[in-house]
């Protein structure tokens, strides 16, 4: 019965995972909104550089909301080295003003402390399967006797 309950536990915290995933990364970083007033001159996209570097140089932790309601912005490249967002989808011939929201490395500074919590994933991972084999393990065990 004991290695039921384990195995309980353990679909719980695969039904939670992705919180935990979630506040790993809410952990790591901190939100940044950067406004930029740019211009677009014949064409659709531009260029802002970032006033912190992109966390994990990741384009899925920005959004960018604009004045001009015909725009629909979205970031189309990082490069890290330089901090430079490409934006694209922007109204041609006109001028923005644009909200850009990231997310940006918190842990930077302590020695070690990005590094580990990246790892949480894969220690809980571990734990996970180290449950499920000792519940398992368990179970056949008392079958023997």
């Amino acid at each position: 019965m004991k290695a039921v309950s384990l195995l309980i536990g353990v679909c719980i915290v695969i039904a939670l995972f992705g919180a935990i995933l979630g506040s790993i990364t809410a952990f790591r970083s901190a939100e940044y909104i950067q406004p930029a007033n740019v211009s677009t001159s014949g064409n659709t996209s531009t260029t802002v550089k970032l006033v912190q570097p992109l966390l994990d140089d990741n384009t899925g932790f920005i959004t960018i909301t604009s004045s001009d309601p015909n725009d629909a912005a979205v970031p189309y490249s990082y490069l890290s080295a330089s901090q430079n967002l490409t934006i694209s989808g922007l109204e041609a011939t006109a001028s923005h003003y644009l909200y850009i929201t990231f997310r940006y490395n918190q842990l930077g500074d302590y020695l070690g402390a990005d590094t580990v919590a990246k790892l949480w994933p894969l220690m809980i991972g571990v734990g996970i399967l180290g449950i499920i084999g000792v519940s398992i393990y368990t179970a056949y065990d008392r079958r023997q006797d």
